[in-house]
């Protein structure tokens, strides 16, 4: 992904963003498979727990950043791991 944005060398509207969009689940995704630690038990523990969504989502983005995929979503991929 390196590549291609010092490809583009930022002369595109977007830069950097529109470089990684299409990437953007899979590297969200590739952040919850690899927390190791305090961090992968508070991923789980938010997922799963009794936590309201907008304290999931500030969960989210505290420990693996920003987040568009949904709660469903991410409890897919945590199980994924688990198996």
């Amino acid at each position: 992904m390196e590549t291609c944005h010092a490809a583009l060398g930022g002369c595109l509207s977007g830069g950097r963003n529109r470089v990684e969009a299409p990437w953007l689940n899979l590297l969200q995704a590739g952040r919850l498979t690899g927390a190791e630690g305090d961090a992968w038990e508070r991923i789980v523990n938010m997922t799963f727990g009794m936590q309201g969504e907008e304290e999931w989502e500030e969960a989210m983005v505290d420990i693996v950043g920003p987040n568009n995929m949904g709660r469903e979503e991410v409890g897919r991929i945590l199980r994924s791991r688990e198996g």
